[in-house]
């Protein structure tokens, strides 16, 4: 397995995975053909001033779907913590918890073997036992390899929450290609 490193090289790779194939990944809880996702970068965003330790994903994605019989709408926030095969720990998991106070799931995403080594397996464990996501990745730059380790609990979410969280993290683009997606697909607010 060829490491990547620094962390923030794997940033736009798995940005990349999220909005190439999040939208059908089983991690998904929206999936389906009527499934949007817009996903971002938000590590190099500043933290808002008293918002505490660990309130910043690496990266996020709000998924959008409408069922073809059932047509109101249904919203995700996801937030994604990236660690590389080094520096995944104990640690990294509180991080990824830290963000489930906004987010409707919260993954951990780490490059690790293929078949988990016990140090991986662990880590899954402790994502396990503290209800967030496990993703791993054996070559992230092959968006096939991203293996669901575990599912974590899916939280409500005030949709209030979400859109403070989005006008404060998402870019400007961002936010106005979610505003044109939802406007040319008969949102109304």
């Amino acid at each position: 397995m060829e490491l990547i490193t620094p962390e923030k090289a794997l940033y736009p790779i798995v940005l990349n995975w999220i909005k190439s194939r999040f939208k059908d990944h089983e991690a998904n809880t929206l999936r389906g053909p009527f499934s949007q996702v817009f996903a971002t970068d938000i590590s190099a965003k500043a933290s808002e001033q008293g918002s505490g330790l660990w309130t910043r994903p690496d990266l996020a994605a709000l998924v959008l779907n409408k069922g073809q019989f059932v047509p109101s709408w249904s919203w995700s926030l996801v937030s994604f913590e990236i660690k590389t095969a080094t520096n995944v720990d104990e640690q990294s998991v509180y991080e990824t918890i830290g963000h489930t106070r906004f987010a409707n799931s919260s993954f951990l995403v780490w490059q690790a073997s293929e078949n988990l080594s016990t140090d991986d397996q662990n880590i899954v464990e402790l994502c396990r036992q503290y209800q967030i996501g496990a993703i791993t990745s054996e070559d992230p730059r092959d968006a096939t390899s991203f293996r669901l380790r575990n599912m974590g609990a899916y939280a409500s979410i005030p949709s209030y929450n979400i859109d403070g969280f989005i006008e404060a993290r998402f870019p400007d683009h961002e936010r106005d290609r979610i505003k044109n997606w939802l406007k040319e697909n008969d949102w109304t607010s």
